[in-house]
């Protein structure tokens, strides 16, 4: 795992290192956040995980197994925009962050959990929450988490939240 704290540019240049470095069996970057279009740069660099450090210790433990089997894991929060479709409740017609506050619904979190996961504000979670029940045709948060169908399947890039 390789945390990008205090790194320039994201350490993309360390990520590409250490992948390229035999000895390391795979890289998985560490993170709060990633500037936008840097999940393309640090995957290219070689990274095969792209974690934000608001995963759950099992989500944690869980990507890096799967990692450690082949796959490319990426939480949620840096998923890239035409990821979308394949998204929560993109059969309701959610948009692609609404689909986020839908995952991180169905994982049973609180508005001010998925604020932090999201670093936006607990009113606009509420607001999105608003669009994903009105969508969904529904008003307590355990229906809306049972209609929506969350989807993350046997994709070449694994998206946990």
């Amino acid at each position: 795992m390789f945390d990008t704290h205090g790194h320039p540019r994201g350490g993309v240049d360390r990520v590409h290192s250490l992948a390229s470095d035999a000895r390391v069996g795979a890289v998985v970057v560490y993170t709060w956040q990633l500037p936008p279009g840097q999940l393309d740069v640090v995957l290219a660099a070689g990274a095969r995980g792209v974690l934000a450090k608001s995963v759950p210790a099992v989500d944690l433990a869980d990507s890096l197994v799967a990692v450690d089997a082949g796959e490319t894991v990426v939480s949620l929060a840096f998923h890239r925009p035409g990821d979308a479709a394949s998204g929560p409740g993109q059969d309701l017609g959610l948009t692609t962050r609404e689909s986020e506050v839908a995952a991180l619904l169905a994982r049973g979190l609180s508005n001010r959990e998925i604020a932090a996961a999201l670093f936006i504000s607990e009113h606009t979670v509420k607001t999105h929450l608003k669009a994903i029940f009105h969508k969904a045709g529904v008003a307590p948060r355990a229906r809306a988490i049972a209609r929506i169908k969350i989807d993350v399947g046997s994709r070449r890039i694994r998206r946990i939240d």
